[in-house]
């Protein structure tokens, strides 16, 4: 019965503050990067006028620029998570 008692105590209490490192925010910052909501909007309309062949050669290099930076951006949360 004691060891109840302590669990609701300790359940009770308000959670700690923890203390996260500059490394770990850093890390966290990559790991939670993404483009912005402008950005991928016009991201969709360039894939979707890519797969209709609707794409002039300018907005075909865009395209292929934000592919890119979207690759570059999955390997650094593969390193920044296993690293």
């Amino acid at each position: 019965m004691i060891a109840v008692v302590q669990l609701l105590e300790f359940l009770a209490q308000p959670p700690q503050s923890s203390t996260v490192s500059p490394q770990e925010t850093q890390l966290l910052e990559v790991i939670e990067s993404h483009i912005s909501e402008e950005e991928q909007v016009h991201l969709n309309t360039l894939r979707d006028r890519c797969e209709w062949g609707e794409l002039n050669e300018a907005e075909y290099q865009e395209l292929i620029g934000y592919e890119d930076l979207l690759e570059e951006k999955r390997v650094k949360r593969l390193e920044a998570r296993s690293g």
